[in-house]
């Protein structure tokens, strides 16, 4: 059998790094802006692109529509952001945020920049 050493090689190096900064990163937001880091970025995402569809948020972010659907609900309950029909199919949402979630774009911000410190 070959051996390998997995846990020196570049790809575990970054993989566990990343994972770290995201644990990190989600403590951060949490704690100060009281969302998550799902949450961030879904936000993040329309704040570049207001008005994106459910599939659009979702393959931006990569993660599965369905998986999406009860961060979308929970934010929307929260008052983060609201769904709208789209003007030329009612089949589609749009998802656009709200006054609220503009106001703690900045504290998101901040957290950011915290943890890239």
């Amino acid at each position: 059998m070959i051996r390998y050493d997995f846990e020196n090689s570049m790809g575990f190096v970054v993989n566990t790094t990343a994972k770290a900064f995201q644990r990190s990163f989600d403590i951060e937001l949490r704690k100060n802006a009281g969302v998550s880091l799902s949450q961030w970025r879904v936000v993040g995402a329309l704040v570049l692109q207001p008005g994106l569809t459910q599939k659009e948020i979702a393959d931006k972010v990569g993660v599965e529509g369905a998986t999406l659907v009860p961060i979308i609900d929970k934010m929307e309950k929260e008052g983060l952001l609201k769904r709208k029909l789209d003007s030329s199919d009612r089949r589609i949402n749009r998802i656009y945020l709200t006054t609220k979630a503009d106001s703690l774009w900045e504290s998101m911000i901040e957290c950011a920049l915290r943890i890239r410190k």
